[in-house]
């Protein structure tokens, strides 16, 4: 399993007993970064004298500086998702994304256990919890499934459930699109990606009545390829995301026209490998830079082909040269996978011709 983080704090919006318990304080606490509690417009950095259900609401993060501030964006901005809400969490601040994946495990509860009659009373109350934090899908009405607003900003990692943080004396509060993120958008959306810096874009989905893949291979104008992948799960008319899925990706072009990118054990990346296959442990959802076109290169004839531990065989087969959770590993035991299981196809990606 993927990193699981330990839950101490109640989100603001769940039911909190109001017991007088005294705030623990964070484990990475320190003079140029603390946690504090707004109230009524007004920081206080008190913390010990707060009981939880006082701080649950307002607490925020304050940076003694912008230049802080900005150093501490700068560092999250090279971690994995995971790492970023890991280290913030380690400061006592559940962030907006976190509230996120909150939202969604309580969202999955009754997602299964309620009666089609029952769901959509208790999801309009559980809609009306998360107003003004989270968003739905604007795009797909049946996607029952709550987003962070702007996800795909750094930021959204560091503010609380008010989209505040305190910055020297000040407190910001963070602008944020009322839309979906990037990467959301390019999977869960529907729509095509109005982004100025795409040159092409290939999208498929694969759809059953009980789950759902959809990815999408992306050439900028960089010539970086990203890809998207994602997964979802459906009840009656309603469909959510479905985190707890492995994914299974395999990528084909020409190496004379393409090139892989990885990070090595080292932290420094990679881009002479030709990984057979990407595997990601228990993640529903994977937005990854997998690599570019060479210098001169134009077109790209490529596959993406994409499975979840859904659509895999039972039979297992040893698979050399793969990267594991976006690790080289030289040979591992992976399911056997049938292309015509595969969510994906061949395609086509070319470079817009830019007007001088």
């Amino acid at each position: 399993m993927n990193l699981k983080y330990l839950l101490g704090a109640a989100l603001a919006v769940a039911a909190i007993s109001c017991q007088q318990e005294e705030f623990e304080t964070p484990v990475e606490s320190s003079p140029k970064i603390q946690l504090v509690d707004i109230t009524d417009g007004v920081v206080n950095e008190g913390m010990a004298t707060l009981t939880k259900a006082q701080a649950s609401k307002n607490l925020a993060l304050k940076f003694d500086s912008q230049a802080t501030y900005q150093a501490f964006l700068d560092k999250l901005s090279s971690m994995e998702p995971e790492e970023r809400i890991a280290l913030v969490k380690s400061y006592g601040l559940t962030s907006l994304q976190e509230i996120n994946i909150l939202a969604d495990e309580e969202l999955d509860k009754f997602f299964e256990t309620a009666s089609e009659a029952d769901f959509m009373e208790q999801y309009q109350a559980y809609k009306k919890r998360y107003e003004g934090i989270l968003i739905s899908n604007p795009y797909d009405g049946e996607d029952v499934s709550l987003y962070v607003p702007d996800g795909d900003k750094i930021q959204t990692y560091v503010v609380n459930e008010n989209h505040c943080v305190v910055i020297g004396d000040c407190i910001e509060k963070i602008a944020l699109n009322n839309d979906l993120s990037e990467s959301d958008l390019a999977l869960f959306g529907n729509l095509p990606m109005p982004l100025y810096e795409e040159s092409d874009s290939f999208t498929d989905q694969y759809k059953t009545k009980r789950f759902k893949t959809s990815i999408s291979a992306i050439l900028y104008t960089s010539s970086g390829i990203k890809v998207h992948a994602g997964h979802q799960k459906k009840k009656g008319l309603w469909w959510k995301r479905d985190n707890d899925r492995e994914t299974y990706l395999k990528f084909d072009a020409s190496p004379h026209a393409f090139y892989f990118t990885y990070v090595g054990d080292y932290g420094q990346m990679i881009n002479n490998g030709w990984p057979n296959l990407h595997v990601w442990n228990n993640k529903g959802k994977v937005d990854y830079w997998i690599g570019g076109l060479r210098p001169g290169t134009t077109s790209l004839n490529a596959g993406l082909y994409v499975w979840s531990d859904r659509t895999v065989k039972k039979e297992k087969e040893t698979l050399k040269g793969i990267l594991v959770d976006e690790k080289w590993t030289d040979a591992a035991e992976v399911p056997q996978r049938a292309l015509s299981d595969a969510c994906g196809g061949s395609f086509t990606l070319t470079m817009k011709t830019v007007l001088p």
